[in-house]
């Protein structure tokens, strides 16, 4: 039997899905594991739900002030810093691992040992536990570069649960790669991960990702977020500072140079777009910010008309 131990944290804040969360984690059909949940000072009764578990693989702790949203990557890094797992998998306190999640990662770790980090494929629900959507099939194994470029060219979905990471290793990086918002954060971080080694994917279905109203990824501050893609863009400058030579990379490898300014750019409108919507009044900040975030007043004029057209309801 592989004894390769895995933690699985949970950075938890809302208590509506946690007891569900921590369900489908005891639930696994591999048994070396810890559980290690934080709560961020919550105002929710997220202690009366764990305390609720009498299970010697459950360790909790409480941190002393809120960290918040905008800082989400810094609890990430204060949970992988209690973790004694080989292997780390950093969930939402909504998600769920299916019973064979974790047997799954073993046998692809017995597969492709030199892997840093590896990913499960995912199944997205609603409030209901209900499957609304599955991600895209990958291959078994691929380079980082490859990984790059179905991600600039939006062919993918994925989030942070998605992925388990050597514990160490990932510690040596310095941790998940802070951005605000955690916006990006999980893809540089894999990225990373991934860049001498590669990434593993397993064609199992062991992960849901839980989309409902209170998602992190469908708030927060979208100064924050534009900050965020620019924030990436440098790292992406940098890390694309010099071509593979392997010739099938280097194509994937053209690919993401020649796409990612504009993924960036559609995602920072997309961001622009998404406040005003909510608040028209704030075509004055973004109109100072244009020269930032790199749109021209005629860019910003287009997404305010939509954006008060959302807002009044008179889209079709």
């Amino acid at each position: 039997m592989n004894e390769k131990k895995i933690s699985i944290v949970i950075p938890a804040y809302k208590d509506e899905y946690l007891g569900r969360c921590i369900d489908s984690v005891l639930g696994q059909t591999y048994p070396n594991f810890e559980l290690v949940v934080v709560n961020d000072a919550s105002p929710y009764p997220v202690g009366e739900v764990v305390a609720r578990y009498e299970d010697a693989r459950i360790r909790y702790f409480e941190n002393e002030e809120n960290i918040g949203e905008v800082e989400l990557v810094r609890n990430w890094n204060k949970c992988l810093a209690y973790c004694t797992g080989d292997y780390v998998i950093c969930m939402g306190d909504d998600d769920k691992l299916l019973p064979d999640c974790l047997k799954y990662y073993m046998a692809l770790i017995q597969k492709y040992p030199q892997c840093k980090v590896y990913h499960m494929q995912s199944q997205i629900i609603d409030e209901e536990d209900e499957i609304m959507d599955i991600q895209s099939a990958r291959p078994e194994f691929e380079t980082v570069y490859s990984f790059m470029w179905h991600e600039v060219k939006e062919y993918r979905k994925q989030f942070i649960g998605d992925f388990m990471f050597d514990t160490e290793y990932l510690r040596s990086l310095g941790g998940f790669y802070y951005l605000p918002c955690a916006w990006h954060s999980d893809r540089i971080s894999v990225m990373r991960a991934a860049e001498k080694y590669g990434i593993a994917n397993c064609p199992e279905y062991g992960f849901q990702y839980r989309k409902n109203r209170s998602s992190i990824s469908s708030g927060g501050s979208h100064e924050r977020k534009c900050d965020a893609w620019l924030m990436a863009d440098e790292w992406y400058r940098e890390f694309l500072g010099t071509r593979p030579e392997d010739e099938k990379d280097g194509l994937y490898y053209d690919g993401v140079v020649r796409f990612w300014p504009d993924f960036r750019q559609k995602n920072i409108m997309e961001s622009v777009l998404s406040d005003m919507r909510a608040k028209p009044f704030r075509f004055i900040f973004w109109w100072r910010k244009r020269k930032t975030y790199h749109y021209s007043g005629l860019q910003l004029f287009k997404l305010f008309c939509h954006a008060v057209i959302g807002h009044l309801g008179l889209g079709s």
